[in-house]
Formats: structure tokens, sequence, C-alpha cells
């Protein structure tokens, strides 16, 4: 919006009655305010994707609908650069679209490409609550992030978080989703990564699919569980080399590190995580000039 307004004072220069100095220190003074906001901005990001100081693992969305064209494909961007951590999105009211297939049209600017981190966010359309009277429509990442900590618990990290069971949302004055899709509309939303909300009699409120916005092409990384079960097992892989820093990279060590990634792996297969895996420590992909660098590689293939 700042860069707009410059823009409009840039237009009121070639007005023939314009006070040039009034609306060039306008232009002056809304350019360091932009100057100023970029580098909050960035401050911010660097910040929120320094995986030293800060340790999170949920970006939740906390937007009704979209301020800017792409702010939604930014916030996965933001939890694809720091690498660990998965972006918990709204889709805006379907009130805003008419009908589903306009979601096709609309909504494809806040899609995140691969290269922007398709792959690190997943998209949950909104939910009606009502107070007893009046009824209102709420962004639902909020209560779909409460289900993603609990399975943390008696679950494990990697596990899906959909379907009757574990994905059923329950709260104070929720009457169900804003909208009521039609097997034909969730045809349509969950090849383009959208997860819908629904209501089953019986069933209860819950969310029906598993996909996050990386649908072209798809691959195990279009599905939420499996890149939490690749965020898991980075993490797990991570700490195990960090616990080794400074250590001598000889072949006692690359045994010890191989042993500890196969009991992680293990762990991880036991609970039906992967159905294989290959750790592989040794004199192959540590040559002398990985170690001359004071180097260790671990390569870890599910």
């Amino acid at each position: 919006s700042i860069a707009k307004a410059i823009e409009i004072y840039k237009d009121k220069l070639n007005e023939e009655d314009a006070d040039t100095k009034a609306i060039n220190e306008s232009i002056e003074s809304l350019e360091k305010s932009l100057e100023d906001a970029e580098k909050t901005l960035n401050d911010a990001i660097t910040a929120l994707t320094n995986r030293v100081d800060v340790e999170y693992h949920y970006l939740v969305d906390t937007f009704d609908s979209y301020v800017t064209p792409g702010c939604k494909a930014e916030l996965a961007s933001l939890a694809k650069e720091k690498d660990n951590c998965f972006a918990i999105l709204n889709f805006p009211k379907m009130s805003k679209f008419g009908n589903v297939n306009g979601v096709v049209k609309d909504f494809k600017p806040n899609m995140p490409s691969e290269v922007e981190g398709a792959s690190y966010g997943a998209y949950y359309t909104q939910l009606t609550f009502s107070d007893g009277t009046i009824k209102f429509v709420i962004p639902s990442a909020a209560l779909v992030s409460n289900l993603f900590m609990q399975k943390w618990g008696p679950r494990q990290p990697y596990y899906i978080v959909a379907g009757p069971n574990y994905g059923n949302l329950t709260y104070s004055g929720l009457v169900g989703p804003d909208y009521n899709f039609s097997r034909a509309d969730l045809d349509v939303l969950e090849p383009k990564g959208i997860n819908a909300i629904i209501y089953v009699p019986r069933l209860g409120t819950y969310i029906n699919s598993n996909q996050t916005a990386k649908q072209v092409p798809v691959s195990g990384l279009s599905k939420v569980h499996i890149r939490e079960l690749v965020i898991y097992l980075q993490n797990e892989v991570e700490h195990l080399l960090q616990s080794h820093q400074w250590e001598m990279n000889t072949q006692p060590l690359r045994d010890v590190i191989k042993a500890k990634a196969d009991a992680i792996c293990d762990k991880i297969m036991n609970n039906g995580g992967i159905y294989a895996y290959t750790n592989i420590c040794n004199e192959t992909n540590n040559t002398p000039e990985v170690i001359d660098n004071e180097m260790i590689i671990l390569d870890t293939s599910i």
C-alpha cells in the first residue's frame, strides 16, 4: 500500500498545478517508511528462520482472508526457508468465491509453487460458529493446529490428521463447516491442495483430506504426513550429528553415527512411518576431502 501511494504521488507531479515541493516531501517520507517496513520484514524473516535460537514446528495462519495476493504463499515460503516447519493456512471463506468453481481462478495467485514451499503448507476451509443467536464464520487454522499438536502425545508426529477419528473438530459454539461441500466440490478442491472440512451426521465435523499445497507434480510430499515425517527424521538426524560436533571423523565414530541413525529409523519403521531405509556413513561418502574440511556426512534414504 505504501508503494501504491508513492506511485499516486508521482503521477500527481505531472499535473499542471502540482505543488512539487510538497509532493516530493511526501514521496520522500513514504520511501523512508517503505524502507523501514522492508527492513522490519527482513529482520522478522531472519528471526523466524533462525534454526539455532528460535524453535517451533508449526506456523499457524491468523488471517481470515489474504491481505495481498500471494501473502499466504509467503507463509509457506517462510516455513520452507526454516526447513523444519509446517504452515497451517486458512483458506478464505467460500462465500468470497460464490461457488467452488470460482476457487480455481480466484485463489490461484495465493497457491505457492514448489520452489516457494508448496509441500511445506496446507490449506483448510473455514468454520461456522454460533453464540446462540448469531452465526459467524471464522478461520479454522487455530483449531486444526490443536489436532496437530495433540498427536505428539499418544500418537506419532508423522501420523495423519484427518478423518472422523483423528481430524474431528469440536469446540463450544461450533456449528460445522462454512460450506456444504458435495462430492463433486471435493473432487475440485482436493487436487488443488485444499483440505475441505465437512460435516457428516453421526460422525461430526472433520478434516476430509491430507493434502499439502504441492499437487503438481503429485509425489509423496503432496501428503501432509509425509512432509511431517521428513521434517521429524531430519530433526532427529540433525540432533544426532550435532551431539558429535568436533569429534574426529574416524571409522569408529562413523560406525556409532550409523548405528544411532539406524536406531532412529528402526523406531519410525516399527511405528509404521516408513517401510525401508538406508543409512550410509563410511569411507565412500566421507572422503579425505570431506575429513580435511572438518565435516562428517551421513546419507539417509527412506
